[in-house]
């Protein structure tokens, strides 16, 4: 969304927020749009009012705890995933969150766990197959790691980070010239990690 966008949405939800008081979605989307503009304190409040409000609507956990995941305030997520999984213990967007705090706070083994059970609750979502590959990935686990990445490229071939870690998986492996194809392939796609990537 645009900054424009933003502002309206913002505008919109604040305005509807004012009417509807007592409406969780409008306090979770304000939660959510208040998140993307970074507005952390007031986004954390926004979502929790929609979870005091519906405390069984598993949405108001998820966005309170993207919020907490923005602000890298992992403890807090972690707390928060796990009070929403007592109401939906299979939902795959709170496994996903619960699993990104746990790799978040370098629990890379126990964070395996929760990353699988979010894939096989919704095996289509890129970004669930790129945490597990990251995660194996950091626990030198390359086999495993280059599978959940290949999957992730799969379903969203645009993203460099997931590259970026399928080449670690495969230097680990010593097939170093894919690795430099993929490596200079994620660089192209975004300049900001020409920093970090190998210059073999």
């Amino acid at each position: 969304m645009g900054p424009l966008r933003w502002q309206l949405a913002l505008m919109t939800f604040q305005t509807l927020a004012r009417l509807l008081p007592g409406a969780a979605w409008v306090q979770r989307n304000l939660g959510r749009v208040l998140t993307g503009e970074e507005r952390w304190a007031e986004a954390e409040q926004a979502c929790r009012r929609a979870v005091a409000l519906t405390p069984e609507d598993v949405w108001s956990y998820h966005a309170l705890a993207q919020c907490q995941l923005a602000q890298k305030n992992w403890a807090a997520v972690q707390e928060t995933c796990e009070t929403g999984l007592q109401r939906d213990p299979q939902n795959p967007l709170l496994l996903h969150q619960c699993g990104q705090a746990l790799l978040g706070q370098g629990q890379f083994e126990a964070a395996i766990a929760p990353l699988q059970a979010a894939i096989a609750a919704d095996s289509s979502v890129a970004w669930f197959h790129y945490h597990l590959g990251e995660t194996w990935a950091r626990l030198c686990r390359w086999a495993e790691a280059e599978q959940a990445l290949k999957r992730s490229l799969e379903l969203n071939g645009g993203f460099p980070w997931a590259k970026f870690f399928l080449g670690q998986a495969l230097v680990g492996q010593d097939r170093w010239p894919e690795a430099i194809a993929l490596y200079r392939d994620a660089q192209r796609a975004h300049s900001d990690m020409a920093e970090i990537l190998p210059t073999t």
